[in-house]
Parts: structure tokens; C-alpha cells; sequence
């Protein structure tokens, strides 16, 4: 369900899921491309430096240097958090049109989770290519099946997406199904013990740079292979109600915003915002 209908609420209610066609502008997502690009550099290097690698591609653009480095040497990791907190991302999180939406689902008390998740999708990788799966299967937590608690996912591509380099697919009305029995697949994911794709309707969502997808916690989805020649660069960011509990996470209040420092983007008491400088010194202050 792709729209830019006034209250995008009902169709997240109906559906599960709802894409709002070009809220973001080129410059607010490559500010975050930007910063990618910094990374890539940076980790380049050391691999240079410690002579696991032989070039350091700097010729090519980040779409696909990074496919030449991490073919001469792989990495571990599938997905970064540290790596690209920034002051970009800071305004990322609380761009006014980010939370002008939000604020739809979780009142006017938002507030940014820190479990952010930049992907880089390589070409013919599986360990990036994520199975059908509930964001509650992760996050374990005794209210992690209980839609009164809110928690809305941003799923943001930094490159156009289709088939071709791996988009989304999301079974439509899942969230309605209640938190599913699900099994670990001994490669760090998790996946419904039923046949889902039997149960409802799979949709593909096509989507350009400043398309935004928005899905709750037990709405369905995956992402299909990436077989082009370039990186699928992608963003997701968290919402919560800002005086809701963690309940729904494992790690619940007491250690939820250590391990994930959080941030209340709006509040209609303003001194409750925090600023970047504030954001990052408790990064800095709980590393």
C-alpha cells in the first residue's frame, strides 16, 4: 500500500505497513550517504594499513568500492550502529517530517530509540538477506507481542530499491496474527515456524531515495537478495512513546537506554528535547 493519503494512520492500523512516497529530500539522505562514505574511508584504511588488503579502490564510488574491499576481505558484521553515529543522523532522527509522522502513531511525546540500524546489503550475500520475521522475535521482551505498546520502525533506502537489489517484501495484515512462534536458525536470525506465505499476502515495495516505510513490531517482512552490482544502502530508525516502558525489550527500563542511549526528539514540554551535543555526550558518557 503505497500512498501519501492525509491520515496514513488507518492504512498502518489496516495494513500493517504504509510507504509515504517522497518525504525526504536528496540533500537529508545523502547527509547519511555522506557519512557511509566516511566510514567506508575510514575502515578501508585500517585494512590497508594492516596489509588485508591491496587497494583501497579509492577511484570508485561507495556503491561499489565497498563490494571491492569486502571481497578482498569479508567482514563480520551485517549491519552498523556505531559506526555511523553522527551528527547527520542526529538530524536524520528528528527531522520534522520524520516526526511529524510519528507523531500520528506514539503521541506527541516521541522519542528515538537508540537500536538504529544502517545495512549495508551486499550483492549475493545470505547472511544479509534477512528471512520473514517479526521485529519481536528479537526483541524478547515480556510485551513484545502487546501492540498497546507502540513502537513504529522508519525503513528508509538510501538508493532506489525493487527486485533487483534487494527490497523489502511485507505480508500485508500480519501484525494481526499476535507475536508467532518462531525458531532460531543457527545463523543469527529467526523465522516463523508456520508457512507464512500461505497465511496472507505478500507485497513487494518498490521504493526511491525519500520514500519512507513505516511497519510496527509484529508486521511481517523481509528482504529479498541483493543480485545487482552495488550495495544496498539502507537506514532503519525506532520510535517509542517517550514515557512508555521497556517492557517490550529483554533488556527492558533498567539497562534499554544504556546499551541503546535514546533521545526525546519532540515533547510539548521543550525542555525535555535533547539537543545533539546532548545526545552524543551520553553516547560518549555510556560507552
Amino acid at each position: 500500500m503505497e500512498t501519501n493519503l492525509k491520515d496514513p494512520y488507518q492504512l498502518l492500523d489496516e495494513n500493517g505497513y504504509v510507504v509515504l512516497k517522497g518525504v525526504l529530500s536528496e540533500v537529508e539522505t545523502d547527509s547519511v550517504l555522506n557519512v557511509v562514505a566516511q566510514v567506508v574511508d575510514r575502515k578501508t584504511e585500517e585494512l590497508f594499513k594492516q596489509g588485508l588488503i591491496s587497494d583501497k579502490y579509492e577511484e570508485l564510488p561507495v556503491q561499489t568500492r565497498w563490494v571491492k574491499i569486502c571481497e578482498m576481505y569479508p567482514q563480520e558484521d551485517r549491519q552498523w550502529n556505531e559506526e555511523v553515529f553522527s551528527e547527520a543522523l542526529y538530524h536524520l532522527c528528528s527531522n520534522p517530517k520524520l516526526l511529524d509522522v510519528v507523531e500520528h502513531y506514539v503521541g506527541s511525546e516521541i522519542n528515538v530509540n537508540g537500536d538504529y540500524w544502517l545495512r549495508p546489503k551486499l550483492p549475493h550475500e545470505e547472511k544479509t538477506t534477512i528471512p520473514w520475521h517479526q521485529d519481536s522475535f528479537y526483541y524478547n521482551g515480556v510485551q513484545s507481542g502487546n501492540l498497546a505498546y507502540k513502537i513504529l520502525s522508519i525503513w528508509i533506502p538510501l538508493v532506489a530499491v525493487d527486485e533487483n537489489n534487494g527490497c523489502m517484501q511485507i505480508i500485508t495484515g500480519s501484525h494481526k496474527w499476535g507475536l508467532l512462534d518462531y525458531q532460531d536458525t543457527g545463523n543469527q536470525t529467526r523465522v516463523p515456524v508456520e508457512d507464512v506465505e500461505q497465511r496472507g499476502e505478500v507485497i513487494t515495495v518498490r521504493m526511491n531515495k525519500g520514500d519512507i516505510l513505516l511497519f510496527n513490531q509484529l508486521t511481517l517482512h523481509r528482504s529479498l537478495p541483493n543480485i545487482s552490482d552495488g550495495v544496498r544502502w539502507s537506514i532503519d530508525l525506532r520510535y517509542t512513546p517517550a514515557d512508555q516502558s521497556f517492557d517490550w525489550h529483554s533488556l527492558s527500563d533498567a539497562f534499554f537506554d544504556k546499551a541503546h542511549p535514546c533521545f526525546v526528539a519532540r515533547s510539548q514540554d521543550q525542555g525535555r528535547v535533547m539537543g545533539w551535543e546532548d545526545w552524543k555526550a551520553k553516547k560518549l558518557a555510556q560507552a
